[in-house]
């Protein structure tokens, strides 16, 4: 009776692997991050060459005035952020996914792609608060104005950078060392432009290098790495402990 029992019920099969590459949405997500950063570059290619000339061609350390920004433009770079965002939450799944081997609490893609983009996120909105609590003090409002823009280009530029990057992650099994080197050698020139224009805007005028390298530190690089910090505190608490 029990083997009869046995066939008409059948067995049990292996159960198909939550893998992100064949997550709908995830899919989702990648498909809206292609269209908002499509669009974006479509409605603000003459906006984006225009600042990137802007980081080259200053005078007396200042930006030149001439590069203004419409409400669309400010408009499209807060979403490009939210696209960046996006993209790190599902690069950093994967990473975590490799360096950990092991499954997470939250073993919903979505969801684990959810978290860490929002704490990304907010990562970035604490840097930009203890920036602007800075700058404003020891520089003024008017300079730290010029900062927050180059912060938000910059990010804009990342997610638009990073997209590919996300894409051959996920649909071609980029190797994660070659998916680092990718993204470090962006972050490498994103720093460096970030400590140009620091000088510029901030010590130019006073010729003071130092002090430039310090606030880069202070501002950039520490919180950089107390995130690095926090990320992989908060992978190890998310994982499945056997």
């Amino acid at each position: 009776m029990s083997e009869v029992l046995k066939d008409s019920i059948g067995v049990a099969g292996i159960p198909v692997v939550n893998a992100i590459h064949n997550d709908n949405m995830i899919t989702i997500v990648l498909l809206l991050c292609f269209v908002l950063v499509f669009v974006a570059i479509a409605q603000s290619r003459s906006f984006f060459s225009r600042h990137i000339k802007g980081f080259f061609h200053s005078s007396h350390g200042m930006r030149e005035e001439s590069v203004t920004e419409t409400s669309s433009e400010v408009r499209w770079q807060i979403i490009l952020v939210g696209v960046f965002c996006l993209l790190m939450g599902v690069s950093s799944n994967i990473l975590a996914v490799e360096l950990l081997g092991t499954p997470f609490r939250a073993d919903n893609n979505i969801l684990m792609v959810g978290i860490l983009s929002g704490s990304i996120l907010g990562y970035l909105i604490l840097k930009w608060i203890l920036q602007t609590m800075v700058n404003c003090v020891f520089f003024g409002s008017k300079k730290n104005k010029q900062w927050m823009k180059v912060q938000l280009l910059l990010i804009a530029l990342f997610a638009i950078l990073t997209y590919p990057m996300v894409l051959l992650q996920v649909y071609f099994d980029l190797a994660i060392n070659n998916a680092i080197l990718y993204f470090g050698i962006i972050l490498l020139f994103g720093q460096l432009l970030t400590f140009y224009q620091s000088w510029v805007i901030f010590f130019r005028q006073n010729g003071f290098f130092l002090q430039t390298f310090l606030y880069f530190c202070a501002l950039e690089i520490t919180p950089l790495l107390a995130y690095g910090g926090t990320w992989w505190m908060m992978i190890n608490g998310l994982k499945v402990n056997n």
